[in-house]
Parts: structure tokens; sequence; C-alpha cells
């Protein structure tokens, strides 16, 4: 399985592997997909959170340069491709996966964001996104 500069499995490693079937064609679906990672236990996560070459690729491609770790927070929050455009759509193409990933934690969506713009906070920062929406006494201004 230690192919494409990817770490030898450990012992541990190797019963993940054959318990979640990560095999060399997939540790190679997900770096041909564009994830450059080494170590052989983030491709346990993946296969854990059904992470394949086609959302690999997907989210790539939404979110270039997409780390391993982010890309698993995103599969674990059924972050797509679509979430990550719609806030492109109403003017946040650039968003860092960390916001991204917060934004889905709290259930931000573009709708909510586009509220806030309507009551009167003009293209907010993501963190006075992330304020509006926690804050109980700012909240009621937007819904």
């Amino acid at each position: 399985i230690a192919r494409d500069g990817v770490s030898a499995p450990s012992p541990q490693e190797q019963l993940g592997a054959l318990i979640m079937n990560v095999t060399s064609a997939y540790v190679q679906s997900i770096v041909a997909a564009g994830v450059h990672e080494q170590r052989f236990r983030t491709f346990l996560a993946f296969a854990a959170l059904h992470v394949d070459a086609a959302y690999a690729r997907a989210m790539e491609a939404a979110e270039p340069g997409i780390e391993s770790h982010d890309l698993i927070a995103f599969r674990a929050l059924h972050v797509s491709p679509d979430y990550v455009a719609s806030f492109a759509e109403i003017g946040y193409p650039h968003l860092a996966p960390h916001d991204i990933i917060t934004f889905r934690a709290l259930h931000i969506d573009a709708a909510f964001v586009v509220r806030v713009e309507r009551s009167g906070y003009p293209h907010p920062s993501p963190g006075e996104i992330v304020r509006l929406k926690v804050l109980p006494a700012s909240q009621t201004h937007v819904r």
C-alpha cells in the first residue's frame, strides 16, 4: 500500500485497512484526485467518512489546494461543492476552509448571509456572520 509518497501502514493501520477495505487502488485514486497526503492513517479517516475520488476531485475544484484535514471536516459536515459555490454566488468566492467549516457547523447558509445583508450589514466578514448567528441579541435582527 505504501506508494505515491504515502507512508507504510503500521500494524494497527493494516488492520484498519483490512476492516475498511483501504486498498492500494483506493489510496491511488485519492492521490490521483489531487490529494497530497503522506500519512496512511489519513486514508483510513477518508475511508471511514466515505471520501472517494469523486468527492475529493469535486472539493478540490470547489476549494483549490484543500488540505486533508479540511477535506475530512468537510465530509464529516456534509459540505458539498454546491454549498461552497452558494457563497461565491453572493460575493464570498474565497472563504477560508475554516470559515466554511464553521458556517456549516452553525447551519449558516447563503440565505442567512443575504438576510444579514438586508438587515443592514453590508458584506459582513465571516467573523461578523458567525457573531450574528450565535449572539442572541444580534440574531433577532436578522431572522
